[in-house]
This record gives C-alpha cells, structure tokens and sequence, in this order.
C-alpha cells in the first residue's frame, strides 16, 4: 500500500503498537545486557507519540476515576503477578500431559495441522482459520492449562510470565489537581507529559 493510500492515524496506531513490544522486550530482557537499550528505545518512541501527534497521550478515565494505561508508565514498575495454582495442563501440539511430554514448552516443532482436544495444535487458538488440516507447519510447544484452581495471587520482582504484570495504574484526582490548571474538574481531559520529563528510573522489589 502506498504512503498516500494509509488510513488517517495508521502511522500514530504503529508507533503506538511499537510501545506495547519495547514494554514486553524489557520484560524478556529484564537484567540482562541488552535492558538497558530496550529502556532508552522505549523512551525514545514514547517521546516521538507525544511531540508528533495532535491528539497526544490522554490518561484513560472510566467510573469517576483515572487510570495510566501508557506502556512507557507501566515498564518503570519491575515487578510482577504470580499465581499459585494446581490443575491440569496439556501440550498444545500433541494433547498430553505436559508434565510427561517430551515437546519443551517455547521450541518450535514440525507439525502437521489438526484439531486436539478442541484447539489447534499450530496456533493453540479454539477458533482457527489459518491452519489447514493436514499441511505441515511449524508451532511452538505451550503449555495450556485445562483446568486450574488458584491457590494464591503473589506480586513478585521475577514474574515466571515475563508479561505478568501490571497493565493499568491509578491516578489521584488529587495529584492531578497540582499539576493542572485550578478549573479543573472530575472527568476533564488529562493529557500525560511523562515522556517530556528524564527518566525517574525504576521501581523494584526485593
């Protein structure tokens, strides 16, 4: 598709998306060398969304309160959700027990396509349009879990999901009345400046 043919927004709607991917390879690479770049990137694109486009970066506001939904917000908190849990779980790709099957849960296999145990053994998904039955494809082992009863919910520093985490932070009227306008009222709009500001580094856990 040519430049002059892209929906009005199309390139605000990728930068955007490109948010959510650094927020998720800081989390896969959380500690590790390459973290830091991830972080600066984040940083970087977070500052071209607000400068760039007209309609800037709006803290969300739903049930009389106001929520930071910004993946550049969110990455800052390093830590996560953890779930304690027993049940069963399956191999995506064959059906079995995971805990016996031979597949390692993140490796890709040669498979041919078919439906087990009501999923798609390419794409795991319980509604599959993209995989025809009988072509060979490849496919990630997952671990899909069929039955589960949680035990209990933990906030920890290392997530075993490196995208446990949270997705949404609340934000005060209150805090918000310093920092805008006097005539501010309870359901205006709220525009975010944080990736105008230097990074004020990361919150941890021990």
């Amino acid at each position: 598709m040519a430049l002059a043919e892209r929906e009005p927004g199309a390139g605000e709607a990728a930068l955007r998306e490109s948010l959510g991917t650094y927020w998720s390879a800081m989390n896969w690479l959380d500690m590790g060398s390459d973290f830091d770049a991830a972080h600066e990137e984040l940083h970087l694109v977070g500052r071209v969304a607000r400068r760039w486009f007209a309609s800037g970066c709006r803290i969300d506001f739903s049930n009389s309160e106001y929520d930071d939904t910004c993946p550049v917000v969110l990455a800052h908190n390093r830590f996560g959700i953890s779930l304690g849990f027993t049940g069963d779980a399956v191999c995506s790709i064959c059906g079995g027990d995971a805990s016996e099957c031979e597949r390692f849960p993140g490796r890709s296999y040669r498979v041919r396509a078919s439906v087990i145990g009501g999923r798609c053994n390419v794409c795991a998904a319980e509604s599959c349009g993209n995989h025809s039955p009988g072509e060979l494809y490849e496919a990630q082992a997952i671990v899909v879990v069929t039955k589960a009863s949680v035990e209990e919910i933990s906030i920890v520093a290392d997530p075993a999901q490196p995208d446990a985490r949270l997705t949404r932070v609340s934000v005060s009227t209150a805090g918000i009345k310093r920092v805008v306008s006097s005539g501010f009222e309870v359901g205006d709009e709220v525009q975010c400046d944080y990736c105008l500001h230097p990074c004020g580094g990361m919150v941890r856990i021990d």
